[in-house]
């Protein structure tokens, strides 16, 4: 078994990186265009990541929604109030920024969300 231990050197007798074929820079080339693409493959990674751990918080920061059926009982446009009893239980809404066109023994489905104005420890 013999091993080509012969040095690369360039027409100046430096030494230059290379195999024994002459063939100078083409590993370290090669070399190089995997780490590029392994880094850039950890980047591309990163930034999917990124980008799901935002989704999710954005997703869990809104409110739960709920909904209640029932006929609607009192209508008052001027305090922006509407109460709807479903089976006798009577539950009164806030109306601001609703465009609402019921109007009393109307069958309706109000969309509500429970949004804390203030908390007090006690």
């Amino acid at each position: 078994m013999t091993f080509n231990l012969r040095a690369n050197h360039n027409e100046n007798g430096r030494h230059v990186a290379g195999n024994a074929n002459g063939r100078a820079g083409e590993a370290v080339a090669q070399k190089g265009e995997r780490l590029m693409r392994s880094g850039m493959a950890v980047v591309f990674a990163g930034i999917l990541a990124l980008t799901v751990v935002v989704a999710g918080l954005s997703i869990a920061a809104t409110a739960k929604q709920y909904q209640f059926t029932g006929t609607v009982t009192e209508v008052d446009a001027k305090s922006y109030l509407l109460r709807v009893d479903k089976g006798g239980d009577v539950w009164e809404f806030s109306t601001v920024g609703v465009d609402l066109k019921a109007k009393r023994g109307d069958k309706v489905t109000v969309y509500y969300e429970m949004i804390a104005k203030k908390v007090e420890k006690k």
